[in-house]
C-alpha cells in the first residue's frame, strides 16, 4: 500500500502557490490558491503519476477544531474548507482511504510515546510511506523518520 502520512497544525494557512519545477523533459507543475501543502503535494504526487491507497493526517484536538473540518480562518470574509473536505474532493469516487489520527500535543514523555505508538499503528508489512514533513511542529518529523 501507498500512504501518505502528514501532521497538520492550528495556524492560519495562508492560500499561496506552490510549484515544482520542470525535470529534465517534465513540464513545470503548478498548484495555486492552495492553502494547506498537503493538498499541494498531493496534486503534484498524482501529476507525477503517483497512486494512493490510504491518506493518514495525524491531528490535535486542536488542529482538528481548527483546520481539519472546517478552516475557522477567515479572510475578507471568505470561509475555506478544511483539509478534510479538500482530500474528499480530491479522491472523490476513487477507493483511497482518508483518516484522521488523534494524537496528543506531544508535552510530555508519555505523549511522545502515545504519538510514537499511533504512527506504528498506522504502518503495515510492505507498506510504501510518503512523509511530508513540511510544517511539522517541532520534533514530529524527526519521530516520523525513526518510526
Amino acid at each position: 500500500m501507498v500512504k501518505f502520512f502528514s501532521f497538520l497544525g492550528t495556524t492560519e494557512y495562508i492560500p499561496c502557490t506552490y510549484y515544482m519545477e520542470a525535470q529534465e523533459k517534465e513540464p513545470r507543475i503548478e498548484i495555486s490558491d492552495c492553502r494547506y501543502v498537503q493538498e499541494a503535494l498531493i496534486k503534484i504526487l498524482i501529476q507525477k503519476g503517483v497512486s494512493f491507497d490510504e491518506i493518514v493526517v495525524f491531528i490535535t484536538e486542536d488542529s482538528y477544531a481548527v483546520n481539519w473540518i472546517d478552516n475557522v480562518y477567515k479572510r475578507d470574509g471568505i470561509s475555506r474548507p478544511g483539509l478534510h473536505r479538500i482530500l474528499e474532493n480530491i479522491f472523490s469516487g476513487c477507493s483511497v482511504k482518508i483518516k484522521n489520527k488523534n494524537v496528543p500535543a506531544g508535552d510530555s514523555q508519555e505523549d511522545l510515546w502515545k504519538l510514537f505508538e499511533s504512527m506504528i499503528d498506522e504502518i503495515g508489512q510492505g507498506d510504501h510511506i510518503i512523509l511530508d514533513i513540511t510544517l511539522s511542529v517541532r520534533f514530529l518529523p524527526l519521530l516520523a523518520f525513526l518510526v
